[in-house]
């Protein structure tokens, strides 16, 4: 079912972020709602992540450095509760964590 969820429900996002439509993709993520037994807590915490991306990215394209640390703040907090978290299905699956991506410039001296 991972699958699934990963390859059919977030497909209409992802295809977004490849083409860096990142409000686009963020309407397509937030579109996806807990309904059914397929969305595990491991799938909608990889869709809160990339929610956090593409929103990081959509502030990024606007120059607005400001909300950008907000979701990059967000995203770091997120993955760090599910990495800390225990139990069985408590942690994003380490094969879909998203790198974080170092900016070329100091974001402190913007």
């Amino acid at each position: 079912m991972v699958r699934f969820f990963n390859q059919g429900v977030m497909a209409p996002g992802k295809m977004e972020m490849a083409f860096g439509n990142w409000d686009k993709a963020a309407e397509q993520f937030e579109a996806i709602k807990d309904k059914d037994s397929v969305f595990s807590f491991k799938n909608i915490e990889f869709k809160n992540a990339l929610i956090c991306f593409v929103k990081g990215m959509a502030a990024l394209d606007k120059n607005n450095v400001a909300l950008w640390r907000k979701y990059s703040s967000d995203l770091d907090a997120l993955t760090w509760r599910n990495h800390k978290q225990t139990g069985q299905d408590s942690t994003l699956n380490e094969g879909y964590q998203i790198p974080l991506i170092q900016p070329a410039w100091n974001y402190k001296d913007a």
